[in-house]
């Protein structure tokens, strides 16, 4: 794991701005090169900003977990809806967007990636202590890590490190944390520090928020599956002595460990993987010497130095001031005059950008990725498509691992997990609720991101195929536009533009809460009935328990009420204006199979009353 250890502290060392470093072959560890006093070093880090916006690209969109049932039985159908809602939940209160950051950029800097889960006894509602050991333990919960490529020692030869027999999760730690962690007797001795260098050392600080670096412990926890030859253990090692374990295989699944790996770049026959970002170095090398040489030639060259004939002018008057007037002698054959700086050529001057293009093209972040690019709103789409495109590969291998993850966690709930739970998620405008235990998933355990759900994608793009649909389907509501536009803020615009939208909106969140709703008389009981429609045949309103369906069912029964009294009151009025009438007629009534408008003489009946008399105007 050498060269895989050197291209995540190189990249991560570049893109932090530590951008003068060396490797030391011997140690196998990055350092920072001597520096004399007078040497001009300047960093240009194109790196990072260029990161940032990948990364920004990968997490635009939450990560959203689908549980499909495995048979279409009630018992089947109701398990995947409790799983979902549970693993939805947990991601939430267990902050998975900030370990899905965390592997993002792990993935990126080093190539390779994971995510970790195990079973913490202590964790959860405490139910008393251990007498054997004394610790206290509870209910239990999971805990989840992202991990590095050098948090990761897997067994050697294997191509498939979720499928290997054993792995090691490799930690540095503060002494005491390890000591209250394991209940030693005297803090373990700092070990991993010897093992770092200043620079490693300075990275890990900034990643703890800590100004200067602290001493920190190796801790190896040692995983092993079950197998023909063994029955599987897992067990802690501080220094030399193991401080907790072996403990017996803890968890459900036999067939994989308890890891997950994503990788940049897939590499053939090896469970790691590389990342484009290596590439990136030397450029960024180059950017900084062209960028330094450029800036040596400025403080060398760029002063004028005033030049005249020996003789001519009274040297006393000489100073550094550039306004200062200086008289020559009469008669003199050349007047004072400025020596200029040598001009620097041309291809030197276009180095630095012929570097930070280099970078652009390996990165695949361009001009229209910054939104510095002008042109037609087609061609930016194209633009920004071309910037997505490569990175689409590491959002669907994300979407893999975190859907395989989701797995082992569904997996290791539906066998520790016996006591009830409440999951909450809010998907959407509707907020869900569910109590579960690990028997209630039924054996639906499978779960997987959908893919469109991650993928980077141009908000610009989707303006213009929303703009486009629109032309081609000038009645589509203003809640699809703002949907398919991707446009920021949506629920405003949808409340300032389209309010009986909104309010629907309102009450369907406040009913799914299991909170009552009324009808108003100048509510627009149309758009208010299409609105609740449109929910109750959503897999939200499927979740809800059968008293707060009726909520909705009543209250569609109410807006159907008050739009057909609504219409009758015109129809009604028609005998006294026929006006009334014809644009009661033209507004359909909301509901489906009601019984046609009462007839009115001269109005909407197929002939006039009198055959004789007039047809009524029709405004």
């Amino acid at each position: 794991m050498v060269r895989e250890h050197r291209h995540y502290w190189v990249n991560r060392s570049f893109v932090a701005g530590e951008q003068h470093i060396w490797w030391d072959a011997q140690r196998r560890r990055p350092d920072t090169l001597p520096r004399t006093s007078d040497e001009h070093r300047l960093t240009i880090n194109r790196l990072r900003p260029n990161t940032r916006i990948l990364m920004a690209k990968l997490m635009r969109r939450p990560l959203v977990f689908e549980v499909s049932p495995s048979a279409a039985d009630d018992a089947a159908v109701i398990g995947a809806r409790k799983a979902r809602a549970a693993v939805a939940d947990v991601a939430r209160e267990h902050r998975w967007e900030d370990m899905r950051r965390d592997l993002c950029w792990n993935t990126w800097q080093g190539g390779t990636g994971g995510l970790c889960i195990e079973w913490d006894p202590r964790a959860g509602t405490p139910l008393g202590q251990s007498e054997r050991t004394g610790k206290p333990y509870g209910t239990g919960d999971s805990r989840e890590y992202a991990l590095d490529v050098t948090e990761i020692a897997v067994e050697p030869g294997v191509r498939d490190a979720e499928r290997a027999r054993w792995w090691i999760r490799i930690a540095a730690l503060p002494p005491g944390e390890v000591q209250d962690l394991y209940g030693l007797e005297e803090p373990p001795a700092a070990d991993a520090s010897a093992m770092l260098s200043p620079l490693q050392r300075t990275l890990m600080a900034a990643d703890r928020g800590e100004v200067a670096a602290g001493e920190l412990a190796l801790v190896l926890t040692y995983y092993e599956r079950p197998s023909s030859t063994s029955q599987g253990q897992v067990a802690v090692v501080v220094g030399e002595a193991i401080v907790d374990g072996p403990h017996p295989w803890p968890f459900p699944f036999t067939d994989r460990l308890n890891l997950v790996v994503a990788r940049e770049i897939p590499v053939a026959g090896r469970w790691c993987g590389d990342t484009v970002l290596s590439d990136a170095i030397s450029p960024q090398r180059a950017l900084n010497r062209a960028e330094t040489s450029i800036d040596e030639h400025m403080d060398k060259a760029g002063n004028a130095r005033g030049m005249y004939e020996e003789g001519t002018i009274e040297e006393e008057a000489l100073d550094d001031d550039p306004a200062t007037w200086v008289a020559v002698r009469p008669g003199s054959q050349r007047w004072p005059d400025y020596m200029s700086p040598p001009a620097m050529p041309a291809w030197w001057a276009q180095r630095a950008d012929q570097c930070r293009a280099a970078i652009d093209d390996i990165m695949g972040v361009h001009n229209i990725s910054r939104g510095d690019q002008d042109g037609s709103g087609r061609a930016l789409a194209l633009l920004a498509e071309q910037d997505d495109t490569p990175l689409g590969a590491l959002a669907k291998e994300m979407a893999e691992a975190w859907g395989r993850f989701a797995t082992l966690w569904l997996e290791l709930a539906q066998a520790r997990v016996t006591e009830p739970r409440r999951a909450r998620i809010d998907r959407g405008d509707v907020p869900e609720t569910a109590t579960w235990t690990g028997d209630d998933f039924a054996g639906q355990t499978t779960a997987h991101v959908p893919l469109e759900a991650v993928q980077p994608r141009s908000r610009l793009a989707s303006f213009e195929m929303a703009k486009e649909l629109k032309r081609v389907y000038p009645d589509m509501p203003l809640r699809v536009f703002t949907a398919l536009a991707d446009i920021p803020g949506s629920d405003d615009v949808t409340e300032a533009l389209d309010p009986d939208i909104a309010r629907a909106r309102r009450e369907n969140h406040q009913m799914a809460a299991g909170v009552p709703a009324l009808p108003e008389r100048w509510d627009n009981h149309v758009l208010h009935i299409e609105e609740l429609n449109r929910f109750r045949k959503s897999a939200a309103y499927d979740d809800l328990d059968e008293p707060r369906q009726e909520l909705f069912d009543l209250h569609a029964t109410a807006h159907e009420v008050m739009a057909a009294e609504e219409m009758g009151a015109q129809v009604a009025k028609a005998a006294v204006s026929p006006a009334l009438a014809a644009a009661a007629q033209a507004g359909e009534p909301p509901l489906a199979g009601e019984p046609p408008a009462l007839p009115v003489p001269g109005v909407n009946d197929q002939a006039p009353a009198d055959p004789g008399a007039p047809t009524a105007p029709v405004a």
